[in-house]
């Protein structure tokens, strides 16, 4: 019966033996940790500037802004054209709101003096969320002077009302 005993530690014995032949040896190897990513030439893809309906309706009004010696800003940052009080309270909070923001297009005169800012709102301007996104923009906008149009197309109406006179000039 003692052989028996014997026979199963020598079974036991090998199969120890054999799973550390098969298993990698990790003794006194570093940790292995993932280097930061710093070659992001991969990571990234093209964009059209303007949707296919923004492209059309900026074909439409660049032949009228000819007409009328207006230049077009297409996709304008917001904090390009305002930004908090210097000094405010909660500047940067008041920062961080508009700094993602932008506007569709920015109609200037010769001296680039910003007399009107146009918003083509297709349907998702009709979901609740976009819809307070636009009043607080509309709302910082017109709080510093400028006019803010909203269409859904270019037309003699929107024409109009961007040559109209505006109240506070920027």
């Amino acid at each position: 019966m003692d052989w028996i005993w014997i026979i199963v530690l020598a079974v036991i014995v090998l199969a120890i033996e054999l799973y550390r032949i098969k298993k990698p040896k990790q003794e006194n190897k570093p940790i292995e940790t993932e280097e930061p990513k710093t070659d992001y030439s991969q990571s990234y893809q093209r964009k059209y500037l303007l949707t296919r309906n923004e492209y059309q309706e900026y074909m439409t009004l660049r032949k009228i802004a000819a007409e009328k010696d207006l230049i077009i800003c297409p996709k304008v940052r917001l904090l390009d054209i305002i930004e908090p009080r210097k000094g405010e309270k909660d500047y940067r909070s008041l920062f961080f709101k508009v700094q993602a923001k932008h506007v569709d297009f920015v109609i200037c005169d010769k001296e680039l003096r910003i007399k009107a800012i146009l918003e083509l709102d297709d349907n998702s301007h009709d979901q609740k969320n976009r819809q307070a996104r636009d009043t607080f923009v509309d709302q910082i906008l017109t709080s510093v002077g400028y006019k803010v149009i909203h269409t859904r197309a270019i037309t003699d109406t929107t024409l109009e009302s961007l040559t109209a006179p505006q109240t506070t000039e920027i």
